[in-house]
């Protein structure tokens, strides 16, 4: 994909629109709460990074958009690269004490 206007903007859109929803800081609460689970003695985050990733790779696979594929596809983008920001952005498994 080549970089382009639509895909750009919507890149911005896509990580001011998760910098309004997410915590400011590591460990900050959102405007959501963080998607965290306990599995024995290991606690599970997915990061909105980490959703999105998983997300951009299925519409991608399956070839699905809402819009043009570089203005979703970009949003996407945003939304990704605004989680990778945080200083546990790689914490997704961590065993509990």
């Amino acid at each position: 994909m080549v970089f382009s206007a639509p895909f750009g903007l919507s890149m911005l859109t896509g990580y001011l629109t998760a910098k309004f929803f997410a915590g400011s800081e590591t460990s900050q609460r959102g405007r959501f709460p963080s998607i965290t689970f306990n599995i024995k003695k290991y606690r599970i985050h997915l990061h909105h990074w980490f959703l999105f990733l998983v997300g951009l790779i299925v519409f991608i696979y399956i070839d699905f958009f809402l819009f043009t594929p570089k203005v979703f596809y970009g949003f996407f983008g945003g939304i990704i690269y605004q989680g990778i920001v945080y200083d546990d952005w790689t914490k997704i498994i961590t065993k509990q004490l």
